[in-house]
């Protein structure tokens, strides 16, 4: 995953929101982009027209790591130790 290979994951733009200054909109996607250096993510709401609202995430790829490993594993997913 890079700027140049974003990840997008489809959502019910019912039920999935981005919420900001002007008030919620609904969203039918989230795509994910990792920087170049592959130390930040960029994390955006794709509106019902398929562009990108304002607003979003943006944070170290570490903390992903630690927000997935732990959201899986509350999920109960067994996540094995990373191999060298």
């Amino acid at each position: 995953m890079s700027e140049h290979n974003p990840i997008q994951v489809p959502t019910d733009p019912d039920n999935s929101h981005i919420i900001g200054r002007n008030g919620r909109a609904g969203i039918k996607a989230i795509t994910v982009l990792q920087t170049l250096d592959n130390k930040y993510l960029y994390f955006d709401g794709i509106g019902r027209r398929g562009k990108t609202i304002n607003g979003g995430l943006y944070f170290e790829a570490g903390t992903m790591d630690k927000l997935a490993m732990r959201w899986l594993e509350e999920r109960g997913f067994m996540i094995p130790a990373k191999t060298s």
